[in-house]
């Protein structure tokens, strides 16, 4: 797992200057793994996000929200991981700029996370997702393994991050204790 400490796009907080406080909350996870094997393109929408809301709860202030793409399960195999094609363009399941907002802006969570090589879906060419939420001081996961295994609300993220002094982040332990 990879923590992206704001400084990864921005000049504020680096990995070590993250409260505590701040890498602890209640984990969302959610689930777009059909979509994703379907579409390697797809990113989670404020669609899902409701969906999710309507069959759960509304999610709440400060929580990790999780993007479950079922990237994971191709982790032993670099190409598919990668989500490279045959003619080498990347592929690969993100979060919408709109959704980030909306989680920033209408959610207040603390922080998000994929299973996936990067928060933004590889298409978006840019970084969006990275420039808009690393830029409100908040940070992001990447590569997480196994989201599909524990529920999908319920559970608590506990993120170790890294305690490098002015790092923008890097490997990471995290634990979902349920």
């Amino acid at each position: 797992m990879v923590l992206d400490a704001p400084l990864h796009c921005t000049n504020l907080d680096s990995a070590d200057r993250i409260p505590a406080d701040q890498l602890v909350g209640s984990l969302v996870v959610v689930n777009i793994r059909e979509r994703a094997a379907a579409n390697p393109d797809c990113r989670l929408t404020i669609d899902d996000i409701k969906k999710w809301e309507k069959k759960y709860e509304r999610i709440p202030v400060g929580a990790v929200v999780a993007m479950f793409s079922g990237w994971d399960a191709h982790v032993s195999d670099p190409r598919k991981f990668l989500g490279l094609d045959d003619k080498g363009a990347y592929h690969l399941p993100g979060f919408s700029l709109e959704v980030v907002q909306f989680l920033h802006e209408r959610r207040k969570v603390k922080g998000i996370a994929t299973d996936t090589l990067n928060l933004d879906a590889a298409a978006a060419g840019d970084f969006p997702v990275h420039h808009y939420w690393l830029g409100q001081n908040k940070w992001g996961l990447e590569n997480l393994a196994n989201l599909g295994e524990g529920p999908p609300k319920g559970a608590t993220i506990v993120v170790g991050s890294p305690k490098i002094a002015g790092c923008t982040g890097g490997p990471s332990r995290v634990l979902a204790l349920v």
